[in-house]
C-alpha cells in the first residue's frame, strides 16, 4: 500500500473498524500498482502519470472494482496484473461511466 493508503488503514485498524477482504485486496492491488507505475516513470522519463482507470476483479471473495494508474503515453501495463491474469486468478470486466458493464 502506499505510505496515505496503509496509513489510513492502519488508523481505522487501531480505531476499531473492522476490513473484509475485498477492501484489503483492493488496497493492496492499487498500492502495488502506483508503486509499479512510479518505478516505470522513472524509467520512462517522456511519460508521466494520466490517472487511472476502473476494472472490476471477479475473485473468489466477490466482485470488486479497483483503479488501474495509466501513462500519458499509454505504454504502462501493470506486471502485477498481467501476472495474476496469467495465473487465471483474476477476470477483469470493463467499468462503463454508468458503472454498468460493457
Amino acid at each position: 500500500m502506499t505510505a496515505n493508503k496503509g496509513d489510513e488503514t492502519i488508523r481505522n485498524l487501531h480505531q476499531g473498524q473492522r476490513l473484509d477482504v475485498q477492501t484489503i485486496l483492493c488496497q493492496a492491488f492499487e498500492s502495488l500498482m502506483e508503486s509499479e507505475r512510479a518505478v516505470f516513470l522513472t524509467e520512462s522519463l517522456d511519460n508521466k502519470g494520466n490517472g487511472f482507470y476502473s476494472r472490476f476483479i471477479n475473485h473468489l471473495q466477490g466482485r470488486f472494482e479497483i483503479k488501474i494508474p495509466r501513462g500519458r503515453r499509454s505504454q504502462f501495463y501493470p506486471l502485477t496484473i498481467k501476472q495474476l491474469r496469467g495465473l487465471g486468478f483474476l477476470n477483469f470486466a470493463r467499468v462503463s461511466n454508468s458503472k454498468s458493464l460493457q
